[in-house]
Order: C-alpha cells, then sequence, then structure tokens
C-alpha cells in the first residue's frame, strides 16, 4: 500500500517513478510523450532526485531506439538538464552511454531543434570534466559541432554548437588541436560578425578564446583566419557589454606572447576603447578584462607602451589600485602598470609622484592576497631600475610608513630579462620571491576569472551586511535600555507626585546597578498607581453614568408633563365648544318659536 502511495505522489520520487513507467517500450505513445516531457521538466528542479529514482538507463535507452520525432527534442535534452552542474550526473549519463547517440542527432539530416538539444546536451556533459570531453572527441562530435557553426544555420544552433565546443576544448590541448584542424578557427571568427546577434557573438568569442589559451599554434593560425579585426569591431560596436568583455578575453588570449598580433590589434584601435573600460563608471569585471587585455598588449612591446600611455591608460590604471576595488581588479591594474614601464623610461618618468607610487606599496602589505602583493612588486620594481626620482619616494614613504610589509633590498636589487623580473637570491623577501621569477604568465580562463571576481563581491557584500546587521541591532540595544531607563524615571515620577517625595528624593534616578528589593518596591509602587488610576477611571464612569441617567429620567419627566398639559389643554377646549354648540341651538329654538307665535296671532 505504501509503494503505491509513493508511486502517486506528485511532489516526491512518486512522480518520477511514475514517469519512468509512461516512457517503458510497451508504454503507448501518447504516454511516453507526457513521461518524457514530464521528466525532463523534472531533471530540471532536481536532477539528483531524478538520478537517484533510476531514470537515467531509461532516457540512453530512448536515445539508442527509434524515437518518435514529437518527443525527439525532451529526450535529447533531459540528459542534458540531468548533467547540469553535477559532476556525478554528468558520469553517470556518460557511462550509460549517451554521447554516442547524442553525437548522431548532431547530423545534417536531424531537424534543427533536436540538432540545438544535442548540442547543449554534450556540452553540460562535457563542462569541466576531461573524461567526458576524451569521450566526446572519441565519439567524433568536434566534426558536426564545427559543422553546425555554419552560417547557413540558425541563430540559436549555432549559439549552442560554439558553447558546446567552448567546452569541449576548454584545457584540452588535444582537443583545441582537432577542433582548429576541422575549421572551427575560420567558422567561429565569420560569427563575430556584427550582423550576428549579440549571443552568438558571445560564444563565438568565448570558444576562440579557450582555442588559444595555451596554444601558441593556434594562434599563428588565427592570422590566416584574420580574427583580430573583428574582435576589435566587437570592442568598438554598440553591443552588449558581456559580449565585449568576451571579445577582449579573446583578443588577450590571441597577442598573448604574438608581437606579430599585439602590433595588429593596436594598429586596428584595440587599445583606445579598452582604456575607456578603465573609468570609475565601468561595472569591475569590465575593467578587470580591460587591465588584463591591456596588460598584454604592452608587454615587451615597446609600440603598444606608448599608444596605451598616449591613449591615457597611467591614471585610471593607478586609480584601480584604490583599496576600495576588488582584489583581482586592484591585481590586474598593477600588472598592466608594471608591463607599461617596463623598460620605458618615459613611461617610467610619468609614473613618479608619491600619489601614484603609494598604492603600489600599499598593495605589498602582506593583509593583501598573495597575487596582488606579487603584481604590486613587479610594478615597483620595473619603475625603480634606472630611475632615481621613484627610489627618492619609495625612500620617502619608507621612512613614513614604516609598517609596510615591503623587501625594499627585493625592488632595489631586482633585474629585468625579456619581460621577467628575477631575484639574485642574495636575500629573502617578505613576499617569498628569494630565486624566484615573476613573469609573463598565460592568461587566466575569463570564467575562471569572473568567477573568482564574483566571490570577492559576495564576500564583500555579506562583511557589509554583517556590519549593517551589527550596527542596527546595537542601536536597538541603545535603544531599549534608554527606553527602560525613562520608564523607571517616569515611575519615580509618579512616586513623587503620589506623596512619596521622600523615598523618590532617595532613590532619584535609579540605575541598573540597584539591589532587586529597590526594583521590587518600585514595581509595587507603580501597580498600586495603575491600580489607583484603574479605581479613579471606574468611580469616574459610574459617576458621568448616573448624571446621564438622571439627566435622561429629568427629560422624560419633563416630556410627560407638556403631554399632560397638551391632552388637559384638549379636554377643555371640548367642554367649551360643546356649551356653544348648546346655548346656539337653544337660541334657535327660541327664534322658531318667536316665529310661530306670530304666525298664530296673524
Amino acid at each position: 500500500m505504501a509503494a503505491k502511495e509513493d508511486l502517486y505522489d506528485l511532489s516526491g520520487k512518486g512522480e518520477v517513478l511514475r514517469n519512468i513507467l509512461r516512457i517503458s517500450p510497451t508504454s503507448e505513445p501518447s504516454e511516453k510523450i507526457i513521461g518524457a516531457r514530464k521528466l525532463k521538466a523534472l531533471a530540471l528542479k532536481d536532477s539528483t532526485k531524478v538520478a537517484d529514482a533510476g531514470a537515467i538507463p531509461h532516457l540512453v535507452a530512448l536515445l539508442s531506439a527509434d524515437t518518435p520525432s514529437v518527443i525527439q527534442e525532451d529526450v535529447v535534452g533531459a540528459p542534458g538538464n540531468l548533467a547540469q552542474k553535477n559532476l556525478d550526473n554528468q558520469e553517470k549519463v556518460a557511462s550509460a552511454g549517451a554521447i554516442p547517440f547524442l553525437v548522431a542527432w548532431l547530423s545534417a539530416s536531424t531537424p534543427p531543434h533536436v540538432q540545438l538539444q544535442a548540442a547543449s546536451t554534450i556540452g553540460y556533459l562535457v563542462a569541466n570534466h576531461p573524461g567526458n570531453q576524451g569521450k566526446a572527441a572519441a565519439a567524433g562530435a568536434i566534426a558536426p559541432l564545427v559543422a553546425l557553426l555554419s552560417t547557413s544555420n540558425p541563430a540559436h544552433v549555432q549559439q549552442r554548437a560554439a558553447c558546446a565546443l567552448a567546452r569541449l576544448v576548454s584545457n584540452n590541448p588535444d582537443n583545441k588541436v582537432k577542433a582548429a584542424s576541422a575549421g572551427a578557427i575560420t567558422s567561429l571568427v565569420a560569427l563575430l560578425s556584427t550582423s550576428n546577434p549579440a549571443h552568438v557573438q558571445q560564444q563565438a568569442a568565448r570558444a576562440l578564446e579557450c582555442l588559444f589559451i595555451n596554444n601558441p599554434d593556434n594562434r599563428v593560425m588565427v592570422a590566416a583566419a584574420d580574427a583580430i579585426t573583428p574582435l576589435v569591431a566587437v570592442l568598438s560596436a554598440s553591443t552588449p557589454a558581456h559580449v565585449q568583455v568576451k571579445a577582449a578575453c579573446a583578443l588577450a588570449s590571441l597577442v598573448f606572447n604574438h608581437p606579430d598580433n599585439k602590433g595588429k590589434a593596436a594598429s586596428t584601435g584595440a587599445i583606445p576603447f579598452l582604456v575607456a573600460w578603465l573609468s570609475a563608471s565601468t561595472p569591475p569585471h569590465v575593467q578587470l578584462q580591460a587591465a588584463c587585455t591591456i596588460g598584454y598588449l604592452v608587454a615587451n612591446h615597446p609600440g603598444n607602451q606608448g599608444k596605451a600611455a598616449a591613449a591615457g591608460a597611467i591614471a585610471p590604471l593607478v586609480a584601480l589600485l584604490s583599496t576600495s576595488n576588488p582584489a583581482h581588479v586592484q591585481q590586474q591594474a598593477a600588472r598592466a602598470l608594471a608591463y607599461l614601464v617596463l623598460d620605458n623610461p618615459g613611461n617610467e618618468g610619468k609614473v613618479e609622484s608619491a600619489g601614484d607610487i603609494a598604492p603600489l606599496v600599499a598593495l605589498t602589505s602582506t593583509s593583501n592576497p598573495a597575487d596582488v602583493q606579487e603584481s604590486a612588486a613587479f610594478a615597483l620594481a620595473n619603475l625603480v631600475a634606472e630611475n632615481p626620482k621613484v627610489q627618492e619616494q619609495l625612500d620617502m614613504l619608507h621612512l613614513s610608513s614604516l609598517d609596510l610589509s615591503f623587501c625594499w633590498n627585493c625592488v632595489s636589487k631586482s633585474k629585468h630579462m625579456n619581460g621577467q623580473t628575477s631575484h639574485d637570491g642574495s636575500s629573502t623577501c617578505v613576499l617569498g620571491h628569494s630565486g624566484a621569477t615573476i613573469s609573463t604568465a598565460e592568461p587566466v580562463d575569463s570564467d575562471k576569472l569572473m568567477q573568482e571576481l564574483l566571490e570577492d563581491e559576495e564576500r564583500e557584500k555579506a562583511m557589509k551586511e554583517t556590519k549593517a546587521k551589527a550596527k542596527k541591532e546595537k542601536k536597538q540595544r541603545q535603544k531599549e535600555k534608554k527606553k527602560g531607563k525613562s520608564k523607571e524615571e517616569q515611575l519615580a515620577a509618579d512616586q513623587v507626585s503620589e506623596g512619596g517625595g521622600k523615598d523618590a528624593d532617595k532613590h532619584k534616578n535609579p540605575t541598573m546597578a540597584q539591589d532587586a528589593q529597590f526594583i521590587h518596591n518600585m514595581e509595587s509602587q507603580a501597580m498600586r498607581h495603575a491600580n489607583d488610576v484603574q479605581h479613579k477611571l471606574i468611580k469616574k464612569e459610574e459617576k458621568e453614568k448616573d448624571l446621564k441617567d438622571a439627566k435622561a429620567k429629568a427629560k422624560m419627566e419633563k416630556m410627560q408633563r407638556q403631554q399632560e398639559k397638551k391632552e388637559k389643554d384638549k379636554k377643555g377646549l371640548t367642554k367649551n365648544d360643546k356649551q356653544q354648540s348648546q346655548d346656539q341651538a337653544s337660541a334657535v329654538e327660541d327664534q322658531d318659536a318667536d316665529a310661530h307665535l306670530i304666525q298664530e296671532q296673524h
């Protein structure tokens, strides 16, 4: 009986089991339609519950069968809903053999709405999962995904294919090579056109970024595909900010350690657009990516260093060093400044005032994250090299800011070699840089960087909310304390008004430190006072009631007297009228008699 109840419990596991039965091979087509759609929706709502109920093998079995066209979209999309941000389900769905069937649904003969679901599901299965990335590549997913990028396909299909491709090649060198060989770069560059929808441009830029990171060969191939021009065009166009940020991420990955790409990006006009993003009115995640991309554009490139300085990059980068900005923004701003002044006396001279250097010194404090300290030290080391004015400012700041945890020996002895700052190892600095090297690192995956930035912002928001809550609670406690004191003072004043002046003088302005007996006495007095007030109010109400009743009685008596008078007057008037009528009748009779007598005499 319990099993039957669970089976029809629509709010729990029973709903999942019921719909698993609907998609069984022996079920009617109409039942399969309902079951597939329900399971897809339930998987999005609670993927763990659906997987634990045993739905995965049944859904994969439908993928391999001759599925009716009316439920193909739901059957192909359900495993994707199960795998969203759920590594366990990613593993279970792939282990059940879903990937080869999903790849088959990418074929050109499949309806576009089903291709879209297949690409989406493959993307969810391979996201951050090296094992599934390998299985998808082995099943031949790359070539059909690249084919779906064709401009002849609907925009939403292109978007999902680009997204799946980005996840398939992310941090996977083998898949990057296979995707590039399949022609992915050329197809993705074509999707960057400003004539395409923003969501398509965004995913194309994201896929290009993943292809370029840690892959110098793909950066070279991009020259033939001419990806730089459309990427810069996206930066300058009136496209949404999130699309521009992805384009900037792809550009950073494209120009890393590639002088030709750096020069072409600058000559195409990328730097002024990026500098404009550094303004205080720009969201932090946009500022972060702009600083990051500027840093890679100017690193070891004197021409771009000059163009960035001429575009006004130094002042806003210094402003981003402020402690009011998120740590990741500070780090990228410090690193960009370091590359701007590296072996460039002209730019070093533009960052030599104490106002420019002090924020960098502050960031070397051990209270900051290690990567922020490292970037700040890197920038200071580059500024100090062969620049006496900067050294003087550092000495002045050192004398006036002894609490700053900064390794002066590390800065003064640093040497520059091909864009790297290396320590001679003669001493150990507080940052742990003895014998270490601060070098130009590969661009970090933008999604990871964004996630870290969002986490920083959430931590900062939580801290502010905690402080605000503590402040509010403190105010409330103070208010309650003040209110309690005022109440006690009022009770003392009532005691004086009731004739208890002698005791009130003795206990004037009582405090919380007074003994329990005094508090008891005060409470008793307050109770007596309250009873007296209540008694007086009752007596007053009774008196008012009596007065009201007396007035009502007097009024009734007056009305009665008036009524009696009216009746009496009415009776008197009636009697007089009767007498008058009788008199008149007698007079008439007398007249008639006289007339009769005269007639007889005649």
